[in-house]
């Protein structure tokens, strides 16, 4: 794969269309990505950002700033992933992953302590994944947890893991990065309020929760 990037790379002209350039810079990036080389990612990606604004694309840009704020998330990059997820949500020109483009902005902004923000667009969120029949919903549970967390409500944010860990069993997997970490965040603060026995009870009752269940206990006042 890098020799593959390498060639692209030695190929490539400045005066081939921006189109076709963004194409190469999205391939390089995954490349990188998938074999590890993550600090390289965010140049491509900030890159490929600039030659979809130049195709006057907003297809193309919805994916860029959707990629981008994804992957700042991830390394910890929290003011572009608040600053890209704003824009994307702001700008959008269709459907393309509004619901996950809430989740990781709303994430973000819990991780900074933006909790009234990430509160509204939590309950964007809900309303809009119960039209869509629960599409991409219990994926964001982790941060549904971190919400009630920062609010103080520990014993719902248990229940609320309890839920998220329901899920991830029944999919065979492991929460993505993203997702793992504000699961992680919420956990700290649960820890440090609750026995580890309470704690297991309350995951245990989230494990039964339904997906109206999981909105009010999230939203709770």
């Amino acid at each position: 794969r890098r020799s593959l990037v390498e060639t692209m790379t030695r190929l490539e002209r400045p005066e081939w269309p921006a189109r076709v350039r963004y194409w190469g810079l999205r391939a390089y990036a995954y490349a990188d990505l998938f074999e590890g080389r993550v600090a390289k990612v965010g140049p491509y990606l900030e890159r490929s950002l600039e030659l979809a604004r130049a195709c006057r694309s907003p297809s193309m840009i919805d994916r860029s700033l959707s990629n981008l704020a994804d992957h700042a998330l991830a390394t910890g990059d929290l003011a572009r992933a608040i600053q890209s997820g704003r824009e994307l949500l702001r700008n959008m020109s269709g459907k393309y992953n509004t619901l996950v483009a809430q989740g990781n902005l709303a994430n973000a902004l819990l991780q900074v302590g933006e909790v009234a923000e990430a509160r509204g667009l939590i309950a964007r969120f809900h309303g809009q994944a119960r039209a869509m029949q629960w599409d991409t919903f219990a994926t964001f549970a982790p941060v549904f947890a971190l919400l009630a967390a920062r609010k103080g409500r520990v014993r719902s944010a248990a229940r609320l893991i309890g839920y998220a860990r329901m899920h991830d069993r029944a999919m065979g997997g492991d929460a993505e990065p993203n997702e793992r970490r504000a699961q992680e965040l919420a956990m700290e603060r649960i820890a440090a309020a609750l026995a580890a026995t309470e704690v297991d009870g309350l995951m245990a009752e989230g494990e039964r929760l339904s997906e109206d269940e999981v909105c009010a206990l999230t939203l709770e006042a």
